[in-house]
């Protein structure tokens, strides 16, 4: 199969796999627990060491999922929108990232940095097998993102186990929003984050 075809396939065969703990958007889905980005606040994104970084966990306190496929994902202006178990916007991810991508993220360790990722082909598709940071392209990337007005992003992950079932989701999808200045990270986006989700 063609690793670019990952995320609408992703996507798509989510809904309604087998699971032991329900989530309210995909049947029997077990929840993954977002660490960061924490809800409404700032993530520094300046493409450096001292950027921040996904962190998520199947418990609270607890990072890192042993699942062997993890998918996470940022989606510009709605978050994930699921109709018939499907997520049907998958060309609103603006980044990807995917246990099957040759980068440095750890997600034994529930760490992925944006550098791991890549960027997203207008039909929701990874524009590259591997992280920005092997291709150089990551600016190409954040040029196209808003890390300057509090713009409302959304951050989710998927995991599924060996039999390809889905294991868990983000059910609560993080709303967060980009900035390039230090001293601004972990502060309160703007007002309008909290009633975009």
């Amino acid at each position: 199969m063609n690793r670019r075809t990952i995320l609408p396939l992703a996507l798509l065969l989510i809904a309604g796999c087998g699971g032991e703990t329900s989530s309210s958007v995909f049947k029997d889905a077990k929840q993954v627990i977002i660490a960061s980005p924490q809800q409404c606040k700032r993530f520094l994104l300046t493409l450096g060491e001292s950027d921040d970084v996904f962190t998520f966990g199947s418990e609270q306190g607890a990072l890192g999922l042993t699942e062997q496929r993890i998918f996470a994902a940022v989606f510009e202006e709605f978050p994930p929108q699921v109709q018939d178990g499907k997520i049907i916007n998958s060309q609103d991810a603006v980044w990807v990232w995917h246990s099957g991508m040759r980068s440095n993220a750890s997600p034994a360790a529930g760490k992925v940095r944006f550098t791991d990722g890549t960027g997203v082909n207008a039909d929701g598709t990874p524009a590259a097998l591997e992280a920005c940071r092997m291709t150089g392209n990551c600016s190409s990337i954040t040029s196209k993102l808003d890390r300057a007005t509090g713009k409302t992003y959304f951050f989710a992950v998927w995991a599924w186990n060996e039999e390809r079932e889905i294991s868990y989701f983000s059910d609560t999808v993080m709303p967060f929003c980009f900035t390039l200045d230090e001293a601004e990270r972990g502060q309160d986006c703007p007002a309008a984050c909290s009633n975009a989700w």
